[in-house]
């Protein structure tokens, strides 16, 4: 992929198919989360994942951060995502 200096700069090839004719964007965030036990941790590791620093605030003790990225686009119901993950 090209290199961008933000979302808006996306390129059309890097949109979800279902997008295609409607208003869209990408958007970020950044997920801190505290797993429950090890399998719930096992779940919710993604290739980003790191335990959390703090730099957000305080956190409990045991939490983790990943980023996250997701599609918004607007349908005639309104805006929807189709889910969000760890890059496009």
């Amino acid at each position: 992929m090209a290199d961008v200096d933000s979302w808006a700069d996306m390129p059309e090839t890097s949109y979800p198919e279902q997008s295609e004719r409607h208003a869209r964007f990408w958007f970020s965030y950044t997920r801190i989360f505290v797993p429950e036990n090890e399998a719930a941790r096992s779940c919710q590791m993604a290739g980003n994942t790191v335990e959390y620093d703090g730099r957000y605030g305080e956190a409990p003790e045991g939490a983790y951060e990943n980023f996250q990225v997701g599609v918004l686009y607007l349908t005639d119901e309104g805006w929807r995502c189709d889910g969000t993950g760890t890059g496009p």
